[in-house]
């Protein structure tokens, strides 16, 4: 049985490029390597180029410190 790995990484290239290295490590071993990051961060132009499946995801920010309140809203959405 192959072995798997999810690699969450993304926003710049100081995150996705070591990420990206142990991926190519880890594929090389064997390894089947799947990426999870944002649809509107640089990892979604990056990753799908090195031949490496990304789920994209929608990510919110929050605005102020209230995180709770916030979350309460994001599940209300």
């Amino acid at each position: 049985m192959k072995k798997k790995i999810l690699i969450v990484a993304g926003g710049t290239r100081g995150h996705i490029n070591p990420a990206l290295n142990i991926a190519y490590i880890l594929k090389n071993k064997g390894w089947e390597v799947r990426w999870l990051g944002t649809d509107s961060r640089m990892e979604a132009q990056i990753i799908p180029k090195k031949n490496i499946h990304i789920y994209l995801i929608k990510f919110y920010r929050f605005k102020n410190k209230n995180i709770f309140f916030q979350s309460f809203l994001l599940l209300l959405n």
